[in-house]
């Protein structure tokens, strides 16, 4: 298992770099990777590193991953309790 956190604080071209060297691994037997990231902070990245090719940053990220989850942020589930 691979788990990268906070992906969406690094510069886009090291977003780019790390996707594509893992989409190297992601094809070993029973190989598993878990992005932590703000998705739509990585869609803004891609797109602006490749903003004269329109590339569309969500496009581009789903290329790489065969399932999403959202999660809710404690403190916006806290306020909505109250």
């Amino acid at each position: 298992m691979i788990l990268i956190d906070d992906l969406d604080r690094c510069l886009p071209e090291t977003v780019i770099r790390v996707l594509e060297n893992l989409k190297n691994h992601l094809t070993i037997s029973r190989c598993v990777c878990v992005l932590a990231l703000n998705a739509r902070i990585v869609y803004q990245g891609i797109s602006v590193k490749y903003g004269g090719a329109m590339v569309d940053g969500r496009e581009y990220l789903e290329k790489f991953l065969n399932y999403s989850r959202t999660a809710v942020s404690s403190i916006r589930a806290r306020s909505s309790a109250s």
